[in-house]
C-alpha cells in the first residue's frame, strides 16, 4: 500500500479507536463584524439545534522578536458546543472551525461541517465578496500504555520507527522521539507528526498530555491560496483532504493493528 494513491480506502471502524480529535477549518481575511454579538446571534440560531451552548473566548497571539515578545493581540472568538462538549464550532474574525472528540465517520463529519459553512455563508454579507485562504482537516490519533511501549513496534510500520529502531541495552529505556514530514500532494499539502512520549509530555501545544506513555500520530492536510468562498466547494475540498489523511493513517499502522481492532459486522 502507498500512502499517496488517489483511490479512496473503505473506512474500517476500530474499537477501541485511536482517534482522539478531528478538526476542519476554513481561514479567510479578517471580518471585523464577527466579533460583535449582532453577528453571532443569527449564526447561533442556525446551528442551535445541535450546538446548544454558546460562550465567548479570548485568544492571544504573540509576535516574538530577538528581544522577546514584541506584540500581543487579543481576539474575541465564539464557541458553540453541544451539552456533552463532544462537538464544537469556533467562529473568529479570520476562521471557522468544527472539532470533535466523538468522530464516527467521514460522511457524518463533512455533513456537519457543511451545515456550519452554510450558516456562515448566509451571515457573511455580502457572501459573494468573501474569499478563503486556507482549508484544512486534521486527525489526531493516540496510543497509550502498553500499546505505546511494548506493543508499539507491532502496531506501526517500520518506516515510522525513526529512532525507535535503535537497539537499547538491558536496563535502558527509550523515553521520547518526535518525527515530522511535509508533503506536497495533488493540490493539498500534508504535514504528519508522530511522537513517542513519556507521561505528561507534550509534542504539539494544542494536544493535551496524558499521564502515561503515549504515541501520537497527527495528520494535517490543507489547501492554501485565495479563492471565492462556496460551501459546496469547500466541503468537497475537505472530503478530498480527509481521504488523503485516512490513507496515510492506514499506511502508517500495521495491518495487525487494524485487524486486531476491526469492528466485526
Amino acid at each position: 500500500m502507498t500512502p499517496f494513491a488517489e483511490e479512496p480506502l473503505e473506512e474500517i471502524a476500530l474499537d477501541p479507536a485511536p482517534l482522539r480529535r478531528v478538526l476542519a477549518q476554513l481561514r479567510f481575511p479578517p471580518v471585523a463584524s464577527i466579533a460583535n454579538e449582532a453577528f453571532i446571534g443569527p449564526f447561533q440560531e442556525r446551528l442551535r439545534a445541535k450546538y446548544q451552548m454558546l460562550r465567548p473566548e479570548t485568544t492571544v497571539e504573540a509576535l516574538f522578536g530577538p528581544e522577546g515578545v514584541l506584540q500581543q493581540n487579543a481576539t474575541k472568538v465564539w464557541r458553540l458546543h453541544d451539552i456533552e462538549e463532544q462537538w464544537s464550532v469556533v467562529l473568529a474574525p479570520s476562521f471557522v472551525t468544527l472539532e470533535t472528540t466523538a468522530y464516527t465517520s467521514r460522511d457524518d463529519f463533512i455533513e456537519r461541517f457543511r451545515e456550519v459553512l452554510d450558516a456562515f455563508h448566509v451571515m457573511a454579507d455580502p457572501a459573494p465578496a468573501l474569499v478563503y485562504e486556507r482549508i484544512g482537516v486534521r486527525y489526531v490519533n493516540m496510543l497509550t500504555s502498553e500499546d505505546a511501549t511494548s506493543k508499539l513496534r507491532g502496531y506501526i510500520r517500520p518506516e515510522m520507527y525513526g529512532s525507535l529502531a535503535i537497539e537499547m541495552n538491558d536496563g535502558m529505556e527509550f523515553l521520547a522521539n518526535v518525527s515530522q514530514a511535509h508533503f506536497q500532494l495533488d493540490g493539498p499539502q500534508m504535514q504528519a507528526r508522530w511522537a513517542k512520549l513519556p507521561p505528561n509530555a507534550v509534542a504539539v501545544p494544542d494536544v493535551a498530555p496524558v499521564p502515561e506513555p503515549s504515541w501520537m500520530l497527527d495528520i494535517d492536510v490543507f489547501f492554501e491560496g485565495r479563492a471565492p468562498f462556496d460551501p459546496a466547494d469547500v466541503a468537497d475540498s475537505v472530503r478530498h483532504a480527509a481521504t488523503h489523511a485516512y490513507r496515510f493513517f492506514r499506511w502508517a499502522m500495521d495491518e495487525s493493528f487494524i485487524e486486531a481492532r476491526r469492528v466485526q459486522a
